[in-house]
């Protein structure tokens, strides 16, 4: 068929059809997922077998799908998002899976609670650290009168100059919409937010900094997190023994393993291109 595993990819499935493989269904799975780690994997996970007249509740997380096993397995595997529709909901791994399957349904969802006066909370609100402009997150978060961000300060001017914030409030211009419209584009899908809850790694793995390297190389000075010492902590990746105790503590539901594998692949690659430059 000529695939890569970098495109996005809907897949129908029988395990009947399949045959025999060892391991069985969980085997089938963890060769796709394996595949499309770069792309978009998707299968439909309807319910509309059981969601009808007589049983109208639908639990985006536990309500099981009618359409085989891998869907069912699938449904349940870490990093996989599901959506929300209640008889045919679809359930996405890889590049952008949950941006793809937002929908209406979500935006339905967000302005029920604005209706019923509920807010949101929004946690790391400059991507740990990823976003270097604050003035461009207030302006951004200021549209929203329900939403209550969790900026994250660390330092004693940065409280400083979110305080200055509270007087001289930033708001949407030409040139910021501009630059959030690239920040979307450059952050959207998975990456690691920094947060932490997935430590400590019984690898050793500083998996909060790790897993968003290539990130950091790009966004803030390459040269401090070239050295020897991360360099070093980055060889840890290879003692990944892929027990996934990562994906079970990620709030973002991050399919982490995956993660530390590319950013130590392209670490490597940075790092190399670096030298043969000159600049280290």
């Amino acid at each position: 068929m000529g695939l890569t595993g970098t495109e996005t990819i809907l897949i129908h499935s029988s395990m009947k059809s399949i045959g025999e493989v060892e391991g069985g269904a969980d085997t089938v799975l963890d060769v796709l997922m394996e595949f499309f780690a770069g792309g978009l994997l998707l299968l439909p996970t309807h319910t509309w077998r059981f969601v009808d007249g007589s049983d109208r509740v639908f639990d985006v997380r536990n309500s099981p799908c009618c359409v085989g096993i891998l869907p069912e397995l699938f449904r349940q595997r870490p990093g996989v998002v599901r959506s929300l529709h209640p008889t045919h909901s679809m359930a996405a791994y890889g590049r952008g899976a949950a941006e793809y399957l937002a929908g209406e349904l979500e935006l339905k969802l967000k302005e029920l609670c604005r209706e019923h006066n509920v807010g949101f909370i929004a946690m790391k609100g400059l991507a740990g650290g990823l976003i270097n402009r604050s003035e461009a997150a207030m302006a951004f978060m200021q549209q929203y009168d329900d939403v209550l961000p969790i900026w994250g300060i660390q330092k004693e001017e940065e409280l400083e100059e979110w305080l200055s914030y509270m007087d001289h409030t930033p708001e949407m211009t030409a040139e910021i919409t501009e630059y959030i419209e690239k920040e979307k584009t450059e952050l959207s899908g998975e990456f690691c937010r920094g947060c932490g809850y997935c430590m400590p790694c019984p690898a050793g793995i500083q998996i909060n900094q790790c897993a968003r390297m290539s990130l950091m190389l790009r966004r803030a000075p390459s040269a401090g997190w070239l050295s020897e010492y991360w360099q070093s902590e980055m060889k840890k990746i290879e003692a990944c023994k892929n027990c996934r105790q990562c994906t079970r503590k990620c709030p973002y539901e991050l399919p982490t393993p995956e993660l530390l594998r590319r950013n130590y692949d392209d670490y490597w690659k940075f790092l190399d291109a670096e030298k043969k430059a000159g600049r280290i």
